[in-house]
């Protein structure tokens, strides 16, 4: 599965999350001991929801000028989509991330794990009776969501730095591609004249020996 499909899949992922939580919150809104921990839950759902649109708009510039502007409306729309599947779109995502497409790969993998890690924790409390939401309560509280919602941020954040870097970078890598292959023709047409001229004396040679 490529990084591609991948970042789609997260994309998608992550409402599901945020409508279990919220479910959690409307549950919580009965008890009033429990406003604390609504507190804690709404903080975590906003949380989620920032990294869900900084993870789209990071996909939104990395299919840019890859693909038409329709696509990426398409793409968007549908993160399940068959679109995220085109071999043709992932060739072109590789060739503007170069060296760091393995990084692209590997870092949405690794947030895909961690969406999944939050995910059976928010799916191991049952279906919000009451001893239910008090061990959701336990387990999605600041200190033990911290660290996921920590690796679900820099895990973004480096998506988003890894395009940036390389889309800054482009100009500079192409006309540094024109220079190499300026280089390698000017090298080949100097080749090819040396051994023209070469040729030529040769020629020329032949024909003065063979004279009467």
């Amino acid at each position: 599965m490529s990084g591609l499909e991948v970042a789609g899949i997260v994309l998608s992922s992550i409402p599901l999350l945020i409508i279990a939580l919220e479910k959690y919150t409307e549950g919580l809104s009965t008890l009033h001991r429990w406003r604390k921990y609504k507190r804690e839950l709404q903080s975590l759902i906003r949380n989620l929801e920032t990294e869900r649109i900084k993870l789209q708009n990071f996909c939104e510039k990395l299919l840019l000028d890859l693909v038409p502007h329709y696509n990426i409306e398409a793409l968007i729309d549908n993160p399940m989509g068959d679109l995220w599947r085109e071999e043709e779109t992932l060739k072109k995502v590789q060739f503007r991330l170069g060296k760091g497409f393995k990084v692209f790969q590997d870092t949405a993998n690794d947030l895909r794990a961690t969406l999944c890690d939050i995910g059976r924790l928010i799916d191991s409390q049952g279906e919000g009776m009451f001893p239910g939401l008090k061990r959701a309560v336990f387990t999605l509280s600041r200190p033990q969501y911290a660290g996921i919602l920590t690796e679900i941020r820099d895990s973004v954040s480096n998506l988003e730095n890894l395009t940036d870097r390389n889309m800054e970078l482009k100009p500079a890598r192409i006309v540094r591609s024109k220079q190499k292959h300026g280089d390698h023709g000017s090298f080949r047409s100097s080749f090819t004249a040396i051994h023209c001229h070469s040729g030529v004396r040769r020629h020329l040679n032949y024909w003065c020996l063979a004279a009467p």
